[in-house]
C-alpha cells in the first residue's frame, strides 16, 4: 500500500513543482502581455489550431509566440 502511494504521489508532486516554478519565472513576463491583448494573437491560433488536432501548425505557430516573449508561461503550458 505505501509503494502505491509513493507511485500516485510522485507525479502529482512534480507537477505542482513544475508548476510553481513556471510560475514563479513568469510573473513578469504574464504582467507585461496580460496588459496588451496583441501578445496573446499567437496563443491564441495555435490554442485553436490544437483544439482541432492540428498538432504540428500549434507548435509551429507557439513555437511563434514564444520567440515574442519566451517566458510567458500560458504559451508554454499550451506547447
Amino acid at each position: 500500500m505505501k509503494q502505491l502511494k509513493q507511485f500516485f504521489y510522485a507525479p502529482i508532486l512534480l507537477s505542482i513543482l513544475t508548476a510553481a516554478l513556471l510560475l514563479s519565472l513568469s510573473d513578469n513576463a504574464f504582467a507585461a502581455s496580460k496588459d496588451n491583448k496583441e501578445d496573446y494573437k499567437l496563443t491564441n491560433q495555435g490554442a485553436a489550431l490544437y483544439k482541432e488536432k492540428k498538432y504540428p501548425q500549434a507548435i509551429e505557430t507557439l513555437s511563434r509566440q514564444l520567440k515574442l516573449t519566451p517566458r510567458d508561461w500560458i504559451t508554454v503550458s499550451w506547447r
